[in-house]
């Protein structure tokens, strides 16, 4: 399993990068850094899943479970970049316009 998880601070916005299978495993590592960009004060939250290559529902419902959790603090939640499998799976999700998804990946 394959997977890569970054963060980089500029408060009130971080930047969460992640590569590789987000997962039901790796999904868990994820919910913690967006946790944690919450705990340290960061409001608007960019999310970079340009690298991912795998992605299942649980992604999704960490990603979605958070997104509403930012807004009731006034705060967002964009997708800066996203790979082929994640928009596969926001589509058929029916979320890909909710998160601004479209043609083509800008990855």
């Amino acid at each position: 399993m394959d997977f890569t998880l970054s963060m980089h601070v500029r408060p009130p916005e971080a930047v969460i990068t992640a590569g590789g299978e987000l997962d039901v495993f790796t999904s868990r590592q994820l919910r913690e850094r967006l946790l944690d960009a919450v705990e340290i004060g960061c409001r608007q939250v960019l999310l970079d899943l340009g690298g991912v290559t795998f992605a299942d529902v649980s992604a999704l419902h960490v990603i979605s479970r958070f997104q509403k959790q930012l807004t009731l603090v006034d705060g967002s939640l964009r997708l800066e970049a996203w790979s082929p499998q994640v928009l596969r799976l926001c589509r058929m999700a029916g979320v890909d316009k909710a998160f601004g998804l479209s043609d083509p990946t800008p990855v």
